[in-house]
């Protein structure tokens, strides 16, 4: 036995011990690391940027606030059968990018297959209509867009690199340009496989960047790749670059000079110092993303001034919805049918238990995910209803927020130069960007357009 003092002696040491550790588990360690190239994000963008990089020889870093790689890449997986769909990023483009980046991170594609029965509806009252996409004049009017694009805007396969003074036509809505150009059949075709917003609205430009000859030449001849789960291609990248990613990052400061680029990166245990040659910033270059940066003038002006759409992929079951079956909707009243948002873009079906289906939604702005996951919900529930299958309440099963989504300016923007000014921010202070603000919501292009800042990025490292 120990005397009472003895005992009050260690009791005070335990206290004080205890308290310690825990201050100390209250403070993250820190470290420092460096690196030729910091990447921030992990999505397409990111991780394609760091596998060329690696491949180069150089020292990459890459900086992901989620706990994995893949950005849009979703996939929802039921928790009792462990079966799996692709929620996010659904197929790509049929192209050489595609195929030698799948093949290097050992990842095999397939041709993927349409079937099951899919009802047109319009979402607002409940009543099946007509498919846009059954115009019979349908595929000449693909033909015409394809032939104006290569007859007068092939320059937009690359990017926004714009001719001065930027031709009236691309600052006009897409759905007046088509009107123009006699190709009006195309607008919901392309609004369907771009979605997160009504392309019937947006200045024809943006419709032209993320539809160009490769995708509208695909979207002809039905030739399309997939994977049986897109997330493959992200576990390969992360197995490759291993230790070269910190997870559940974000970024408390960062700045950049001539001699290079200092970052500070904060996880929930250590806060890191990376000191780096270059910087590839791939993630959405709007000022809410970018707190701690040390942005010049005209960086804050030109982020400033863009907008984006909120696009969310969900997983949800309802046990009232009709066996294999997907839905489209197809806003009757609407000038060209497209979802006039917010609103459901389509519902699919699924191989999984339960009448799990996916479901895509889109808002503008970009608005709470929560919110907007209660509207979709609540969208769904009432075409139950109205179609008369019954009155099952919808379980929300992943929600998977994409916004902001399609980023882009006004028309007086892009008549004014915003884009020629936007990529001259390109190698400055030692920075380089990259991502769908500079190309398109489409994986393939963005893997084309961060190619090219590969050389670059080497040369300069």
């Amino acid at each position: 036995m120990f005397p009472p003092n003895r005992v009050a002696s260690l009791a005070s040491l335990a206290v004080a011990f205890l308290a310690t550790l825990a201050a100390s588990e209250r403070q993250p360690s820190t470290t420092t690391a460096e690196a030729d190239v910091v990447v921030i994000g992990g999505g397409a963008a990111g991780v394609y940027g760091a596998i060329g990089l690696l491949d180069r020889g150089l020292n990459v870093l890459v900086v992901e606030k989620q706990a994995d790689l893949g950005g849009h890449a979703d996939t929802y997986t039921n928790p009792n059968t462990g079966q799996s769909v692709n929620a996010g990023v659904q197929v790509f483009h049929n192209s050489t990018i595609v195929k030698e980046y799948a093949a290097r991170l050992g990842v095999p594609m397939v041709t993927p297959t349409f079937g099951g029965a899919s009802l047109s509806v319009d979402f607002t009252t409940g009543n099946a209509v007509a498919y846009p996409g059954a115009d019979p004049a349908l595929m000449e009017e693909l033909a015409r867009y394809i032939d104006i694009f290569n007859t007068t805007y092939p320059y937009l396969n690359d990017g926004f690199f714009l001719p001065e003074p930027v031709p009236e036509d691309l600052v006009l809505p897409f759905g007046e340009f088509a009107r123009k150009h006699q190709i009006e059949s195309v607008v919901f075709l392309f609004n369907q496989y771009t979605q997160g917003w009504d392309i019937a609205t947006v200045p024809a430009l943006y419709a032209l960047v993320v539809v160009n000859v490769e995708l509208a030449t695909n979207i002809q001849t039905g030739s399309f790749l997939t994977l049986h789960d897109t997330n493959d291609l992200y576990r390969s990248a992360a197995a490759i670059l291993g230790e070269r990613v910190l997870y559940n990052a974000t970024i408390a400061s960062l700045i950049r000079g001539d001699d290079g680029v200092t970052v500070e990166v904060r996880q929930k245990c250590r806060t890191t110092t990376v000191r780096a040659k270059r910087l590839l910033m791939t993630g959405p270059p709007v000022l809410d993303n970018l707190h701690g940066w040390d942005l010049v003038q005209e960086e804050k002006d030109l982020f400033a001034k863009f907008h984006g759409y909120g696009y969310f992929a969900g997983a949800i079951s309802n046990l009232d919805l009709p066996d294999n079956t997907s839905f489209v909707n197809v806003a009757v009243d609407a000038p060209f049918h497209t979802p006039q948002l917010p609103a459901v873009f389509g519902i699919s079906d699924t191989p999984l238990p339960q009448k799990t289906r996916l479901v895509y939604y889109g808002t503008q702005p970009d608005i709470d995910h929560d919110a907007a996951a209660a509207m979709c919900i609540k969208d769904i529930d009432k075409l139950v209803r109205q179609r008369g299958y019954g009155d099952a309440k919808t379980k929300l099963l992943a929600w998977y927020p994409h916004g902001p989504f399609n980023i882009g300016v006004s028309p007086d923007d892009i008549r004014q130069g915003f884009y020629k000014r936007l990529y001259a921010l390109q190698g400055e202070r030692n920075t380089y960007w990259s991502g769908a603000t500079w190309q398109a919501q489409d994986s393939a292009q963005v893997w084309a357009y961060t190619k090219t800042l590969i050389e670059p990025l080497a040369r300069s490292s």
